[in-house]
């Protein structure tokens, strides 16, 4: 900042300063009037009085200052609408009421259950460890081997600008 007011010449610099001492003059009388002492004294020498609170204000016959209306900018529209202060409230109330929920459930012993561990079985076979995709079981009922598992192509992008790569057979 100070080096801003020197610049603008408010404030004369270092320079400035021992130049007006070489020729015998006072720097204080080139400095602006904004920074000396008595206009500072001046500005601070009228004292606020603080008043007591919003009861003994007075009255503005002019009507209330309200905060511009919510203007909505262009572009794409959030995601999820932004919630009053009310609807959070309830929501925190919920997810509380929620979680006492919990506690006392685990206080009683009762707990949610995980499928982690747990033993998958096909329902048409009743036979464990496979599902309808790789089933042994359906092969055999229809009098048939099962078929070799066969890996998925990968799509190859159309727009690329390089050529699909070749494969060559042994």
């Amino acid at each position: 900042m100070l080096v801003w007011l020197v610049a603008v010449g408010r404030i004369p610099c270092d320079h400035a300063v021992c130049m007006y001492k070489s020729h015998n003059k006072d720097p204080r009388k080139y400095v602006h009037k904004d920074f000396l002492l008595s206009t500072w004294f001046d500005v601070y020498n009228n004292f606020l009085e603080p008043l007591r609170g919003p009861i003994f204000w007075t009255k503005s016959p002019y009507p209330d200052i309200l905060p511009p209306d919510i203007r909505f900018l262009p572009g794409k529209p959030k995601r999820c609408r932004q919630k009053e202060a009310s609807e959070r409230r309830e929501e925190a109330k919920k997810k509380a009421v929620e979680k006492e929920k919990a506690k006392k459930r685990q206080a009683d012993g009762i707990f949610k259950t995980s499928r982690k561990g747990a033993i998958i079985h096909y329902k048409i076979c009743g036979t464990s460890y496979h599902n309808a995709r790789s089933c042994p079981c359906i092969y055999e009922m229809e009098g048939g081997s099962q078929p070799a598992p066969t890996r998925k192509k990968r799509k190859t992008e159309a727009s690329s600008s390089q050529p699909a790569p070749s494969r060559v057979e042994e």
